[in-house]
């Protein structure tokens, strides 16, 4: 699976050197190579791209503004979500609340399109663990978000709109991101 990077250019590719040749002789013979000490100080000096996580984060707060990208990355990175969790989780979370959306309800969001999408779900104290807001909240949000939608979880009336939005993260990642494989 390719990994998202944020529109920052890779580091600058030097011509490859083989470690272990060394360039006075002829033959090959066994040296500690000096060129990874070189490579490290330039790579250090190169701002690394966002995460995959960084990168969802920065789409999100474009579908929910006021969203905290720093937690958002942490919960991602916690939980390890699949793409369709998070576009469900992010579906759930626009249709209940369309404005002023807060942490604890994307979180309650994400958690139910995880529930629905996979048996094996976290408990809300992990939910809690991960993002940082208290289970108490967790618990009654959840549960009266559930009971608001008398437990429909299904997707099925809002296929097309899980298809338009994975069809605009694909595009908002080839306009912001660029690929490592």
């Amino acid at each position: 699976m390719p990994h998202y990077h944020w529109p920052y250019p890779p580091p600058p590719q030097q011509p490859f050197q083989d470690p272990y040749y060394n360039h006075h002789h002829h033959h090959q013979e066994l040296y500690a190579p000096q060129t990874y000490t070189q490579q490290a100080t330039a790579a250090a000096a190169t701002p690394l791209p966002p995460s995959y996580e960084e990168s969802m984060a920065l789409f999100i707060q474009t579908l929910l503004p006021g969203i905290d990208t720093q937690s958002v990355t942490a919960i991602l990175k916690a939980t390890s979500l699949s793409i369709s969790t998070v576009l469900i989780g992010i579906i759930y979370t626009k249709r209940r609340y369309p404005y002023n959306v807060r942490l604890v309800n994307l979180v309650v969001g994400f958690a139910l399109a995880n529930k629905f999408n996979d048996d094996n779900t976290f408990t809300n104290r992990s939910w809690s663990t991960a993002s940082g807001v208290a289970v108490e909240e967790l618990n009654r949000e959840e549960k009266q978000w559930l009971e608001d939608i008398k437990w429909g979880l299904s997707v099925v009336n809002f296929e097309a709109e899980i298809l338009a939005l994975e069809q605009f993260w694909e595009t908002w990642i080839q306009r912001n991101c660029y690929f490592v494989y």
